[in-house]
Order: structure tokens, then sequence, then C-alpha cells
């Protein structure tokens, strides 16, 4: 099974609910873009309008491997059509507030499966029909992006005082398929690692640089580097771990009262989804799990759960937090089982990109922060997945 073998594979469109006001301080705009990250077009086009990045208004990320339809703000005059490398901004009229992260009504998905046999591919249809009661909400792959090198969770490694390994896993280790420029950037640390201004002198201004520069002038001061991390590595770091466990108790949870269901494997571990007649917990749509982190109250009825997974990991709720580099994950709730609106698989077709094989087009939509390919993972559990991006 292949997804995003092309970006016109993976359409998403964002949804939004805004109050268009004439007089509104902020412009509202459309941001189509194809074979772009969202952080590399609006970059850009920050750029182009002098602006500093942080003045565009963003309410989430969308991947480069697909085509998307998502929403920004500007702040000022409005703004005509422009274009760029892979993107298009349309004017959609004026709002009285900046879009901040989350602040969309979901995501609506068109998706082209490929590379299926003819069982399979009649299979997904028919498991379209069984997950319209919902699946898992897990954490997806692409939240664990920083374990593709094998190295695991930087964030483990900082809350059990382990700062320079937790560092060293962050910007020293490299992974088949990395940008080219990055893996030069993390060789430079992984040979130079502990010769601070040998490294400092090597890299060009970066983040690393930074971190290296900090290291020459306060040596041994690992927490104290970790401070040198952008704002956002640090809260990925952070949220990569958390989501992790997240993950790793609604699996669980699951696993112990819905038995009978089958795993899918991710680079961060098992994805245990029921199967049709096993008692569906659509139940757990209504329901608000706390991000595990320091200090939350564990709702009734996954004690076990929660407790079972931080034995596991070698820590305790109280341990949630990077003590020494003022670091805490996330505050969030998210729900544990999420419904897809408006789930259809039409008719396999033939594939006209892998010969002699099938292809079926799916579509839904999904609230925010929910991710579209643990659907398509419920309708091809059986298959072997490569996914793009």
């Amino acid at each position: 099974m292949k997804l995003r073998q092309q970006p016109s594979d993976f359409r998403v469109r964002e949804r939004l609910e805004a109050d268009l006001d004439p007089a509104g301080a902020w412009g509202l705009y459309r941001l189509e873009k194809r074979g772009s990250t969202t952080e590399a077009a609006v970059a850009e086009l920050a750029r182009r309008l002098r602006m500093d990045r942080r003045q565009v208004g963003v309410g989430g990320l969308k991947d480069a491997h697909a085509e998307t339809a998502q929403h920004i703000t500007l702040p000022g005059p409005a703004q005509p059509r422009l274009t760029g490398r892979g993107w298009v901004l349309q004017p959609l009229g004026r709002v009285r507030e900046p879009l901040r992260p989350g602040a969309t009504s979901g995501n609506a998905f068109e998706i082209l499966i490929r590379d299926l046999t003819s069982e399979q591919a009649r299979s997904a249809v028919d498991r379209a029909a069984q997950a319209r009661a919902g699946v898992p909400n897990y954490f997806d792959a692409q939240r664990f992006g920083s374990l593709a090198g094998g190295q695991g969770f930087a964030a483990k490694e900082w809350i059990a005082g382990r700062f320079e390994e937790g560092l060293k896993n962050l910007l020293a280790t490299t992974y088949r398929g990395m940008d080219a420029r990055e893996k030069r950037l993390k060789d430079i640390v992984a040979k130079g690692w502990g010769n601070w201004a040998q490294v400092a002198s090597a890299l060009p201004p970066s983040e690393a640089q930074g971190v290296a520069g900090y290291l020459r002038d306060h040596p041994g001061a690992f927490s104290g580097a970790l401070r040198r991390l952008h704002e956002t590595t640090r809260w990925r770091t952070m949220a990569a771990y958390q989501s992790h466990l997240f993950n790793e108790i609604l699996q669980r949870h699951l696993r112990r009262t819905v038995p009978g269901g089958v795993d899918v494997e991710i680079r961060s571990g098992i994805l245990y989804f029921p199967l049709e007649g096993k008692a569906e917990p659509a139940a757990l749509a209504r329901e608000r799990w706390p991000l595990p982190r320091k200090n939350v109250i564990v709702p009734p009825g996954i004690e076990e759960d929660v407790a079972a997974v931080l034995q596991r990991e070698g820590t305790t709720m109280d341990a949630l937090k990077v003590a020494g580099a003022r670091l805490d994950f996330p505050k969030g709730e998210r729900a544990p089982w999420v419904i897809p609106e408006g789930l259809k698989a039409e008719a396999p077709v033939a594939d006209e990109l892998n010969q002699g094989k099938s292809a079926v087009k799916v579509s839904f939509a999904l609230p925010p922060g929910s991710y579209a390919t643990v659907v398509i993972k419920r309708l091809t559990y059986d298959c072997r997945h490569t996914f793009r991006g």
C-alpha cells in the first residue's frame, strides 16, 4: 500500500468558521500549496511582504507531500492574490483577531490509497463502513519525526536528568532521507561532540551553533543548553514524548477493554485497533483525557492503564517535567476516540502508477488534531504501509 505517491493523492482542506468584519485589523487569506510545508510557504511569504514571520497567524501545519488549502491572517492593508514556490495566496476578507494554532474547525480529506491488490482494495471499501463508528484518536507517525534515526525520545532522557544524552539524540543523530544540509550540520555536531569551540566555529549560524557556543562558554551545563534550543524545538520534543505516552495509555486501555483487535506498527510503537463486532467504544468520543503531565487528574476507568504505562517507562506522573531546565509538557486534553464525518470509500479502480494494482479513493472530515493516516491504517491494517511525508 502506498500513500502520497504524488501530492494530488492526498488533498486536505482546512475548515474555519470565521466572522468577517470589513473593519477588522487582520486580513484573512486562503493559502493553497503543493510540495511545500506550511512553515516554508509562510516564511517565503513573510520575506516577500517584509514582515516578521511571527506576525503571520496560522491555525495548523500542513504536510509538504500533499495538496492543501488552509487559512492564515496577516496584519495591515489587504494583500492581492500572490504566488510563490508551490503556493498561492487568496484574499478572503477581514477579521478582528489573528488566527492562532488550533483555532480551526478541522480538516476535510480526499485520499487515494494506491498499490493495493484487488482483495486489499475490496477490504478497504468494506472496512470504511465499519470505521464509521470511529477509530482510536492516536497521534500518528508524523508526530514522531524525531525518531526516524532510531535514537529514542530526547524528552524521556531529559525528564530522567540525562540532559546530555537527550541533547545528543536531538542534535547529532542522522537518518536515511534527511535533508542533505541538515545531515551535514548534524555530522559536524556528532563528530565534534564535546569539543564545543570546534563545533561552534564549524557550524553556520543556526540553533545548533547557539547550543555549541553556550557549552563552549559553560562546559557541562547541559540543562542550560536546553534553553538555547528554539521554542518550537523544545515544544515539539516534549510533545512527541507526551503524545507517545497518550498513545500507549490509549492502546493499553482498548486492548484491555475491547480484546480481539489488530496491531499496526509505527516508529514510536504499536497502534491497536478494535474491529467490528468487538463492542466498538464509540462512547469514548464524548470523553476527554488530559495529556500526560505533572499534576493532572487521571479520569476514572484508566487509572490502571496510566500506572502500567508509566511504570514500564520508568517514570511517574509527578516526574513528567524537566527539572533544572524550566521545561514542562504542554497542557491539553484529547478525545480518545474520533468519528470520521462523512466517511466514504469509492469503488476500486485500476492504479495507473502501479501496474496490475488497484486504488481506492476515500473522503472524510476530522476535528483539529486528529490524523487522517490513522483512519487509513484502520482501513488497511493488514497491508505493508509506505507513507510518504
